[in-house]
């Protein structure tokens, strides 16, 4: 008797649906497969239909010329030139590059270019926030249409490429080193709290998008660049030391002490002392009050008699001088007749500092301010970007 023996092959579904997955997760990143007839028409603006019209033959029949199926006539070729200005090949399948994985993409870091969410780009180009994020990565193939008017919102071509975030780099600020955000506050005399109540977020929101620990939207973005007057970098920055020079020469201007200038400021005499020896960093807080008792005018301050010198001191690029004009003795006569020292301003200059000098009723050197320096002029500036 002999026994048949019956082999049952089982197939594994698990396995079957996992290729087809594959699969269909390889073809939605390649993007849809387009001749390149086809792309030529893109670049152009054009949908094949109307390259078509364009030419005078049907779409059905360009389709096939495009992907070989049919070959080019030397009339062809005339009107196909004349349209596109290129001959497009045959039978060649144009895909989109590899979908893209790095965090952030062209089209993105271009709307923020403009100060437009991908939202904001959504709505103003007619194209679905989902439909938009998916083209911008090139998980999906962008319609003529929707490339002409995303492409008119952001003012360039529609590219799909991976793009570095505008606001954060690769290596994260680190714990014991400053931000240049935190710096730059500084510079303008604000603690990094007032900057982050400025903007209307929250102190630790903040020192993380300073640090590039999270990611700044658009519009934070826009209004911290408002306030800090200077766009937004994540980078490490070297916190800034006093310019002595600077405070010396203002505290010789108005004739007061150290100690004095110290009470006025509502800091101890040895907490300037350190801060003038390069000891101990000022906080935003003092440099603010310094700011206020060395160079806002006072109340009360004497006014410089018409015997007086002008002082202007102008910057233009890397150019930068200071014009004396009108140099006459106490008594107010002229010595010689009015006198200007470094010539004239340029045209477009920007003025760093204006004042006036001259005798008081008290036989006394006085100085008034016409423009304030900001108080950034009491800091040494440091490299930028130096740890």
């Amino acid at each position: 008797m002999t026994t048949a023996t019956t082999t049952t092959t089982t197939t594994n579904p698990t396995k079957t649906t996992d290729t087809r997955t594959n699969a269909a997760a390889t073809a939605e990143r390649v993007g849809r497969p387009e001749s390149e007839l086809r792309a030529a028409a893109r670049k152009k603006g054009l949908t094949v239909k109307e390259l078509a019209a364009l030419m005078g033959v049907s779409a059905s029949y360009l389709s096939q010329v495009g992907t070989g199926k049919k070959p080019w006539t030397p009339n062809l070729r005339e009107k196909a030139m004349a349209v596109l200005g290129e001959v497009p090949e045959q039978g060649i399948v144009y895909r989109q590059t590899e979908a893209v994985e790095s965090e952030s993409n062209f089209t993105r870091e271009r709307a923020r270019e403009i100060g437009l969410t991908m939202q904001e780009l959504s709505d103003r180009s007619g194209v679905s926030y989902s439909y938009l994020t998916q083209v911008a990565r090139g998980r999906r193939s962008m319609g003529i249409k929707a490339q002409a008017s995303i492409e008119s919102v952001l003012g360039t071509w529609a590219k799909i490429a991976p793009a570095k975030l505008a606001n954060r780099q690769c290596d994260v600020v680190q714990g014991t080193q400053s931000s240049y955000i935190r710096e730059r506050a500084r510079a303008l005399g604000m603690t990094l709290k007032e900057l982050a109540e400025k903007v209307g977020v929250s102190l630790s929101y903040m020192s993380q998008v300073a640090r590039g620990h999270r990611h700044m939207g658009v519009k934070l973005q826009a209004k911290v660049e408002a306030v800090l007057q200077a766009r937004v970098r994540v980078e490490s920055a070297q916190c800034s030391s006093i310019d002595r020079q600077v405070v010396w020469e203002r505290m010789d201007e108005l004739d007061v002490s150290q100690n004095e200038v110290a009470r006025r400021a509502g800091i101890s005499s040895g907490h300037l002392s350190q801060i003038m020896n390069g000891q101990r960093s000022p906080s935003a807080v003092v440099l603010r009050n310094l700011h206020g008792v060395l160079f806002q005018r006072m109340q009360g301050e004497e006014r410089v008699m018409p015997a007086e010198v002008k002082v202007l001191g102008w910057k233009k690029g890397v150019r930068s001088g200071m014009v004396v004009h009108g140099a006459r003795g106490r008594d107010g006569t002229a010595r010689g007749g009015a006198v200007r020292v470094g010539g004239r301003v340029p045209w477009g200059a920007e003025v760093e500092y204006a004042y006036r000098t001259g005798y008081d009723g008290n036989g006394r050197v006085s100085v008034e301010h016409v423009v304030t320096p900001p108080i950034s002029a009491m800091l040494m500036q440091p490299q930028a970007g130096a740890a």
